[in-house]
């Protein structure tokens, strides 16, 4: 399969990817030890919260998918969720889902989506329970960390949660956390499964997210609208878009766990601003010429790109 281009269905939109805390009560090795033994936030909330009323107010479209560490142990994410809800935005969270039931049953009917990482590793006894409460209430996936040292555990959960009504479910090729290769020791028979294996789509519920501002569209060579998504992309090793155009900075930003902002999730460009003193934020005003090797993350692997053809700027 030969993507040339993908844009989203709707046009200028900013979907922000925020680190919300760096502590986590899991110690998966594929993670950096930083979140194994964080400290939560690491910027001043009153300031972080000017921030966001200033992104509210100048973007007509806005999308935060709020990660970890693991969100949930943040104090300020029920706030969070609520002032962005509460603005006529979205919000969708990526969760281990540690935090109680009731929890997430208070929280997901204001969530676009729930994203719910589950890891062979540490496995939580209760969460099949969790993530039935939780996928009657908002668009769910549950993403099985296929992890090669759990491998048997990795494939027997993932079966089990596509008998979850209304869950959709995908398998995770493990990345580095850093430079998104592939250092997991994967065998070639579990290369092989990975190649094979298709993400599960219930035949009942909401399999889509609330809002179309998630929605991308992906074309190959022929200018045709190719069948894919960005997961299946990571699965087939083919998210390698050095050279294209993309619209890092326009569409996204990264926000760090310290408060630091990026562009976008990979580590492209310098860090333009601050979550502390967001007055001083260098807004991008144009598309950049891609110079990563590879792009490993769902959120910018969805932003607007294309390939650039020879000859042509």
């Amino acid at each position: 399969m030969d993507i040339v281009k993908v844009r989203r269905v709707i046009p200028n939109i900013m979907v922000v990817t925020w680190v919300i805390n760096n502590i986590c009560d899991r110690s998966c090795l594929y993670c950096p030890t930083y979140l194994h033994n964080g400290s939560n936030h690491n910027y001043d909330w009153d300031l972080a919260k000017e921030f966001w009323k200033m992104l509210i107010a100048n973007y007509n479209g806005l999308h935060v998918s709020i990660a970890g560490g693991e969100p949930s142990l943040s104090p300020h994410l029920v706030e969070a969720v609520d002032m962005i809800y509460d603005s006529g935005n979205t919000v969708g969270i990526t969760t281990n889902l540690t935090r109680t039931e009731r929890y997430f049953k208070k929280i997901s009917p204001k969530l676009s989506y729930v994203s719910a990482s589950y890891h062979p590793s540490s496995p939580d006894e209760k969460f099949l329970d969790k993530i039935q409460t939780v996928s009657e209430l908002t668009p769910t996936t549950a993403r099985v960390m296929m992890d090669a040292n759990h491998w048997d555990h990795s494939v027997d959960i993932f079966e089990k949660l596509k008998g979850v009504s209304k869950l959709r479910v995908e398998p995770v090729r493990i990345l580095d956390w850093y430079d998104g290769r592939n250092p997991h020791p994967y065998s070639l028979e579990q290369e092989k499964w990975l190649k094979d294996v298709k993400v599960y789509e219930p035949k009942e519920g909401h399999t889509e997210y609330r809002s179309e501002k998630n929605k991308v569209v992906y074309y190959d060579s022929n200018n045709q609208v190719a069948n894919t998504s960005a997961n299946e992309l990571v699965l087939l090793g083919k998210t390698n878009y050095k050279g294209w155009q993309c619209s890092l900075g326009l569409e996204s930003l990264f926000i760090k766990e310290n408060g630091s902002i990026r562009k976008a999730n990979c580590s492209q460009g310098p860090y333009i601003g601050h979550l502390n003193t967001p007055q001083d934020i260098e807004w991008p005003t144009s598309p950049e010429i891609c110079d990563q090797s590879i792009c490993h993350c769902v959120t910018d692997i969805m932003m607007t790109k294309s390939k650039i053809k020879a000859g042509v700027v």
